[in-house]
């Protein structure tokens, strides 16, 4: 069987783009650090929808599973299915795992058939296909709130 932990990293850099680094330096610290949780919560959130989009619609437990989760002390940020959901509030699915890394053949007690489920990589599709929305909207995010960020001073 197929090991049950899925862990796909997205490392962002921002790279010639001068302009935009001279003023997130110029920020400081925490107004730096402001920008790019704002920017990198909405790439998550663009990232978020797009492993619903690649998910079928009948499959309905498992598209309200689709979770995002940021740990901003170790900067750490995650998009999947359970990801950052709690069983107790109905939106967690228990098969997730089983829906995106299958199974192998499966059988009953008696020996019987079962069937098996093919492996299907929603978070992978989701990363080809919305991968470049997510660093545009991040960088667009990230631009906004340093506007912001240096209003405030």
């Amino acid at each position: 069987m197929a090991s049950m932990n899925l862990e796909v990293q997205l490392k962002a850099q921002i790279l010639g783009d001068e302009k935009l680094l001279k003023q997130l330096v110029a920020l400081g610290d925490r107004g730096s650090k402001n920008a790019m949780k704002a920017g990198i919560r909405r790439g998550m959130t663009i990232l978020r929808q797009g492993v619903r989009s690649h998910i079928p619609t009948h499959a309905k437990s498992i598209r309200k599973a689709v979770g995002s989760k940021y740990n901003d002390r170790r900067g750490v940020a995650k998009v999947g299915i359970n990801v950052g959901k709690k069983k107790a509030k109905g939106n967690y699915a228990p098969h997730g795992a089983m829906y995106v890394l299958g199974t192998g053949p499966r059988y009953h007690a008696d020996g019987s058939y079962a069937g098996e489920m093919p492996e299907n990589p929603v978070v992978q599709k989701a990363l080809k296909s919305h991968g470049s929305k997510a660093y545009r909207e991040m960088k667009v995010k990230i631009e906004q709130r340093i506007q912001k960020e240096a209003g405030k001073t």
